[in-house]
């Protein structure tokens, strides 16, 4: 899990300093504005200590990566929320909704050259409990089916790819901390594009999240009492 926490996307990284590099000429308004946004989203990333947070704490951090696309892509970037309110006070792993936003980005342009991406939250009745669900849905030219029989294998075999690293990512830390009945799914729309949901369970209070040195100093603890 230390593991997976520890990745962010290089691409993007690479990307957003690039945009900030032209727009430090252009638009340095702009530029000092991503500057900003980025800084703290990678703060929130290498910092953070809990490794389960409230999903209003990491939404406010993704609207940073928001606003850094918005910089980025100008109108042709559509985001949308619908429903994130509710779910505000639900415990949700650490940046789990950028890696997703950011494959729809990549991926899901349309051929107008637009980008829309809809993001909602449901709370859905389940035998073992109620779940949060959370839809990352765009209106992009849809993923192929071997594409997505691919990508649907890569999730059920546990595999560590080299592409698709933030999806991977995001499904392999959500049934590590949750169970294999949690985790990521993709779905080609009838209208065209393509949406991930993630299921996790709908918690709004539990035991605290162990830091690495915390659970570092209670190993040494059992270990003394052996």
């Amino acid at each position: 899990i230390r593991r997976l926490e520890s990745q962010f996307q290089p691409h993007f990284l690479f990307n957003t300093l690039e945009n900030i590099k032209y727009m430090i000429k252009l638009e340095p308004e702009s530029a000092t504005h991503m500057v900003l946004a980025l800084s703290k989203l990678l703060r929130y990333s290498i910092h953070g200590r809990d490794r389960l947070v409230r999903f209003a704490e990491d939404l406010a951090v993704t609207h940073g990566f928001v606003d850094i696309q918005h910089c980025r892509f100008g109108a042709r970037f559509v985001y949308e929320e619908r429903g994130l309110e509710r779910a505000g006070a639900c415990l949700v792993p650490r940046l789990i909704l950028q890696p997703i936003l950011e494959n729809a980005i990549k991926y899901g342009e349309a051929a107008d050259g637009t980008i829309h991406v809809v993001v909602t939250a449901r709370r859905v009745a389940q035998p073992t409990g109620d779940a949060l669900v959370l839809d990352v849905c765009d209106d992009g030219a849809g993923i192929g089916a071997e594409e997505l029989g691919r990508l649907r294998t890569m999730l059920a075999l546990e595999e560590d790819p080299a592409t698709h690293t933030g999806l991977y990512n995001v499904h392999r830390r959500l049934q590590l901390l949750f169970g294999v009945a949690c985790g990521v799914t993709l779905e080609r729309r009838a209208t065209g594009g393509t949406c991930v949901t993630m299921t996790l369970p709908w918690q709004t209070e539990g035991k605290e999240q162990k830091t690495e040195s915390e659970g570092t100093a209670d190993d040494a603890d059992r270990d003394r009492g052996r």
